[in-house]
């Protein structure tokens, strides 16, 4: 759970520093964001969903 924690904060961390390389607004990356935790809970919850369905 820590390195999860960390991994998260780093990542976090990654991407409000980034905002301003290559000329890519802050707003894209906020657009961006929600799809991608769905997606990240989807993966994490794999093997319940799939055993939900068997």
């Amino acid at each position: 759970m820590t390195r999860n924690l960390l991994l998260g904060m780093f990542s976090g961390a990654g991407v409000l520093l980034a905002t301003d390389v290559g000329g890519t607004p802050a707003f894209a990356y906020y657009v961006s964001l929600g799809p991608a935790v769905i997606v990240g809970a989807l993966l994490l919850y794999l093997d319940e969903i799939v055993s939900f369905f068997k």
